[in-house]
């Protein structure tokens, strides 16, 4: 396919036609699943499918590796987490998918493009986003680019021992001003205390799924949330060598931290937030495959077959 037929020439869709052009350049970019994350095709069924671990697989999506390394991450992955928060004393569990395009030089990598592909979290009631809400993530939320971290050959030779620098995202919320102004991709870590953020639109809480609501919008079982989040991940474990899937509970932890301000507009049973209980477990998958998404949203239906390959591979996001 060619990157004119990728995807649409004007607008913003002529960043995804570059960003798409790489990954056709490189032959690594996603199979088109279809589907959602509120389905499986996968073999890890309802309830904890996401929490077994991978130690390493040249499956039915290997191809052929554009790793000529044994430790080399460049190319197109998809990215999962599971992390686990507490809200009223009750346990909830979150997945949170990433779609990031890496290149390797030696044993240091860069993330040179990436999209956070949203999230769903299962506890007392399901939270969701809606598909305006999952596209406007992908266009906004992610600071990933220029993300840098190392992949190398452990002491003896065997493993490969990965590690990434912290990811920042914020949604619902102006990102020049409550994330860029704090930090940019190169900096020190901040912990998110020092981010402010907004509770409202006058303060600079922004309707990011066009709603007529302040913030981001999540859907859950008792109403709609109205909020603006911070949160930032970061990768790091020994994984097996030429491997083009792995991670799993024990293999890739997921260090991590999140916050978010809600909105007035949030009805009242809905006001209550969340408390992280890092670390979390990650996933990783190479994307290799024949077609890229193309049409009028290219990033929502990224993510859309991001989602679903992930939920194929690593099972249905767990329940507690």
């Amino acid at each position: 396919m060619s990157e004119a037929q990728s995807v649409q020439e004007s607008g913003p869709e002529r960043v995804v036609r570059a960003f798409w052009g790489w990954s056709v350049a490189l032959g690594c970019v996603l199979v088109a699943c279809g589907g959602s994350a509120a389905r499986s095709s996968g073999d890890g069924g309802s309830g904890g499918g996401s929490r077994r671990a991978i130690s390493g697989d040249t499956g039915d999506d290997a191809g052929t590796s554009s790793a000529a390394a044994a430790c080399d991450l460049s190319g197109s992955w998809i990215a999962q987490r599971n992390t686990r928060n507490t809200a009223l004393g009750v346990p909830q569990l979150s997945t949170n998918w990433s779609y990031l395009q890496i290149e390797q030089h030696g044993t240091h990598f860069t993330v040179v493009a990436g999209f956070d592909c949203g999230y769903v979290v299962r506890g007392t009631t399901d939270v969701s986003l809606s598909d305006t809400t999952l596209e406007a993530t992908a266009q906004k939320a992610s600071d990933a680019a220029g993300t840098k971290g190392t992949f190398m050959p452990t002491a003896d030779g065997k493993a490969c021992e990965l590690s990434f620098e912290r990811i920042y995202a914020i949604r619902g919320a102006n990102k020049a001003k409550f994330l860029d102004a704090v930090w940019k991709v190169g900096d020190a870590p901040k912990e998110l205390p020092a981010f402010p953020m907004p509770t409202n639109a006058v303060e600079g809480m922004e309707d990011w799924d066009g709603d007529g609501h302040e913030g981001l919008t999540q859907l859950t079982g008792f109403g709609d949330r109205y909020t603006a989040q911070i949160d930032w991940y970061a990768l790091h474990g020994q994984v097996p060598q030429h491997a083009l899937q792995f991670g799993g509970d024990g293999v890739l932890t997921a260090d991590y931290d999140e916050h978010e301000a809600l909105s007035k507009q949030t009805p009242a049973i809905l006001q209550t937030s969340s408390t992280p209980m890092p670390p979390g477990y990650g996933f990783m998958l190479r994307a290799d495959a024949a077609r890229v998404t193309k049409g009028a949203h290219p990033e929502l239906e990224t993510c859309k077959n991001v989602q679903a390959r992930a939920i194929e591979k690593f099972g249905d996001p767990p329940a507690p």
